[in-house]
């Protein structure tokens, strides 16, 4: 005679067990109690489905483990490197004219990309790209202006887009890569643009890290250095107030939006500060 389930016993033997890591396993008691030794397919069913989910906790970790794994960025963008770009470093300090180079560059491009630390500085070129019949978006975290028919973007970095292909990208101020808060824009973008021509600007500091990187990367990396083209006087004495030795035409720079408010409202209630209106950028 064959044994016939009921279906109590069927209900009985779906109880699972679940431990304390959500692992799930099938009570074999209940199993040998509700499932006589006849019933070889209904028994190995259970068992398929235990080794199965058991298969499965492994590849989960697996995958888990690959996703958590941070030791090889690169390997992060499998359609940059397929190919094989040129990393061209222009090196210098402020007023040097590397950002003009390469630009120069983009506005030539047929297709490209400009990723800058600033909104205004997006902002900025994507108004001198138009003005010289270049159709140009622009995409911040704050506003996007798009184009029908735009073959160029100017974006903040944390918006630069990945799955997009460029002929000449531009990334400004490189040395940020080293920023605790904000350098993982600059390693994406670096890492992650599918861009055969990637321009990159910023001071000396950021070199050693890029060709480190192209190591790993096997991009090609051609160094041009800059000079100041305008001379920098340091004073010999301190600005001291702005009641004396503020003229017409200085700027001030500040390191946060509440210090430069606050300065602006020191200079136009300074004696000085008569004739003086001074605007915050």
């Amino acid at each position: 005679m064959f044994h016939i389930l009921t279906s109590q016993s069927i209900r009985k033997t779906k109880n699972i067990i679940i431990n304390k890591s959500n692992r799930i396993r099938i009570s074999n008691r209940i199993l040998n109690q509700y499932l006589p030794s006849r019933s070889y397919s209904v028994r190995n069913q259970y068992n398929d489905i235990h080794n199965i989910h058991n298969k499965n906790i492994k590849e989960q970790r697996k995958w888990l483990k690959q996703v958590v794994d941070v030791n090889h960025p690169h390997l992060w963008y499998p359609q940059a490197r397929k190919l094989q770009r040129k990393i061209i470093c222009h090196i210098g300090p402020t007023n040097s004219g590397k950002t003009y180079n390469a630009l120069k560059s983009l506005k030539e491009a047929s297709t490209g990309v400009y990723c800058g630390p600033l909104r205004l500085l997006a902002w900025e070129i994507m108004e001198k790209l138009r003005t010289e019949n270049v159709k140009c978006d622009l995409k911040t975290g704050q506003e996007c202006d798009t184009l029908n028919d735009s073959t160029h973007v100017a974006c903040t970095v944390e918006m630069t887009e990945l799955n997009e292909r460029y002929d000449v990208a531009v990334i400004d101020e490189m040395q940020m890569i080293g920023d605790p808060e904000r350098g993982w824009a600059w390693t994406q973008a670096f890492l992650g643009l599918q861009c055969k021509e990637i321009h990159i600007c910023g001071s000396p500091s950021y070199l050693p890290l890029i060709q480190e990187l192209c190591r790993h990367t096997q991009d090609t990396v051609i160094k041009i250095e800059y000079q100041r083209l305008s001379p920098l006087h340091l004073s010999n004495t301190a600005l001291y107030s702005y009641n004396q030795h503020l003229l017409q035409g200085d700027c001030i720079v500040g390191f946060s939006r509440t210090g430069c408010y606050k300065t602006k409202m020191a200079i136009e209630s300074s004696r000085a500060g008569n004739n003086l209106k001074c605007s915050v950028i």
